[in-house]
This record gives C-alpha cells, sequence and structure tokens, in this order.
C-alpha cells in the first residue's frame, strides 16, 4: 500500500472536512435536503473548471449578498445562494462552504472586499516587479546560446 502524497491528502482532508460540514449543516439547517448530491457535485466541478481565481471570486461574490443591520453601528449580514440551472437556491453558510469546497477565510476574504470596496478582490500573488536578483533577458539569451552551441 502506497501513502498518498501532500496532494491527495490535503485532498482527502477537505473532502472529509466537507462530509463533515455537510453532516452538521443538513441536521440544522437543511441546507443540503434543498440541492440533490449529483448537482451539488456538479456545482463544485463547474467551480474548480474556471479558469482563474478571479473568476471564482467573481462567481462567489455574486452569489453572497450582503445585508446592512441598521439597529447596530457598522454591522451586517450576509446570506448565501447557489446556483442550479440559472435559479439562486439560498442556503446556509456551512453549506455554501462544503458546495463549493471554499475555507471560511476565503468567504471571510470576500466579504470583507465586498464591505470596503464593493467588488471581488483580485487575484495580487506574483504581480510585483521588484525582483532584484531576475536574470535580465539579454543575459538569459545568451545563456541559452552558449546551452544550445554544444
Amino acid at each position: 500500500m502506497s501513502l498518498p502524497n501532500d496532494s491527495q491528502s490535503q485532498l482527502l482532508g477537505n473532502l472529509y472536512q466537507n462530509e463533515l460540514l455537510e453532516m452538521t449543516a443538513g441536521r440544522l439547517f437543511h441546507c443540503f435536503g434543498k440541492i440533490p448530491e449529483a448537482e451539488r457535485r456538479q456545482v463544485m466541478e463547474n467551480f474548480n473548471d474556471m479558469a482563474s481565481k478571479n473568476e471564482q471570486d467573481s462567481h462567489l461574490s455574486g452569489l453572497i449578498d450582503l445585508h446592512m443591520i441598521t439597529r447596530r453601528h457598522h454591522a451586517t449580514s450576509y446570506t448565501y445562494k447557489v446556483r442550479l440551472a440559472g435559479k439562486d437556491v439560498p442556503v446556509c453558510h456551512k453549506a455554501f462552504i462544503s458546495i463549493y469546497g471554499i475555507s471560511k477565510h476565503r468567504v471571510n476574504r470576500l466579504q470583507q472586499s465586498h464591505v470596503t470596496t464593493g467588488q471581488s478582490p483580485k487575484d495580487q500573488r506574483i504581480r510585483h516587479e521588484n525582483r532584484p536578483t531576475k536574470i535580465p533577458n539579454a543575459v538569459m539569451h545568451l545563456i541559452e546560446c552558449s546551452i544550445n552551441s554544444f
């Protein structure tokens, strides 16, 4: 028997965590009863097939509604939906996290961005140009020419 690699164990951990959330949310909120198992899997597959993280965040932001609470200063409430065949089905927070296979921290980041900017956040990974040790393109070309000459 071979041991799973890191990505396999992470995937298994996420699936286990989603099943636990599903059991808890299903018992307490009946959110999972609204969406059949096959449709939940299809939603997750469609979500994971999206081209970029920005596209995923934009999709998720459109499914989270912000409600300002008027009786409390700076208080907000959120409702969550899952889009099935063009129709939005309301679900609880735990069901939303489980169906899309995302973390609560990602949802919190989307919520904070929605409150502060009114838009979904943009992916900022590797977007800066401060690479002091980066080899210039001219030098890279010389290295490639030297290697190819052998």
